[in-house]
């Protein structure tokens, strides 16, 4: 009784607490390979991508006679924006790799061991990927622009202040998914159950309720974290498709979304044995 009392205070008495945790997550984090390749895959569908839409810009047919320069340029951060609606899908496997490979492997009584208070595991696990994944969102929105902007040529228009901000939407729309995948992954405990549903809810319900016929369906669908942060980052326009709320309402929605999956993760991480 006395040795395992001693092993489950171990981080309160040793002093390290919330920054023990955090610090220990970011290790694991860093030591698995799969972090490295979702983030190569990220930055490698970004800039595939941003780089195809600069092309096609650069190489499209003289514009009509009398067309505006204004009208001729492609602004780079709509690549990034597009970009994103795919190659955000490596960013949230690894968001949902964080907890689901410790259920897979065993690893998450290890953790649990070393920190029984559950909250604060789950915490820790949220700060570092909001941090990585706003880093991340935004690094590789950036490669996308800069790729662009090389292959558009002339046609290319680089803006940093409009780049810049449009990045760091980007990271902050990555930040908020992730997060909602790390409290869909510890609900369902499964990598190919919380991807599913992330995807669904991020990618494919919004397109197919959003055709639907049934005014329901539709209002269903506009309030989906996947319509709100493509509201948020500015593609729901490229999509043609109109919500009844403003980009900071679709960042609300979004937000809201996450800290439901979150909190509902957390009750279940409370409730079941690990």
């Amino acid at each position: 009784m006395s040795t395992m009392t001693a092993m489950t205070t171990r981080p309160d008495s040793t002093g390290a607490g919330l920054a023990g945790t955090i610090a220990s997550e970011w290790t694991k984090l860093w030591s698995v390979r799969s972090t490295w390749w979702c983030l190569a895959g990220a930055a490698a569908m970004m800039a595939v991508f941003g780089g195809s839409v600069g092309h096609g810009a650069g190489n499209r047919p003289d514009p009509p006679a009398g067309m505006p320069p204004a009208d001729q340029m492609l602004p780079v951060e709509y690549a990034a924006m597009g970009a994103l609606l795919l190659a955000q899908f490596a960013l949230i496997t690894l968001a949902v790799l964080v907890i689901t490979s410790e259920y897979a492997s065993g690893s998450i009584r290890s953790t649990l061991l070393w920190d029984p208070r559950r909250g604060r595991v789950l915490l820790a696990k949220a700060v570092v990927l909001a941090v990585v994944m706003l880093v991340a969102g935004t690094a590789v929105a950036a490669l996308a622009a800069v790729a662009a902007d090389l292959l558009a040529g002339k046609y290319g228009l680089f803006v940093f202040s409009d780049v810049a901000a449009a990045s760091l939407r980007i990271g902050c729309h990555m930040a908020a998914a992730a997060l909602f995948a790390l409290g869909a992954g510890t609900v369902i405990r499964s990598t190919a159950g919380a991807l599913t549903t992330t995807f669904v809810l991020f990618l494919v319900a919004p397109y197919v309720v959003s055709q639907a016929a049934s005014d329901l369906l539709v209002a269903v669908a506009n309030h989906l974290p996947g319509l709100a942060g493509m509201e948020y980052i500015g593609t729901t326009g490229f999509l043609g498709i109109d919500v009844p709320y403003s980009p900071s309402g679709g960042l609300a929605i979004l937000l809201a979304w996450t800290a439901a999956a979150l909190l509902t993760g957390y009750a279940v991480l409370r409730m079941r044995d690990a």
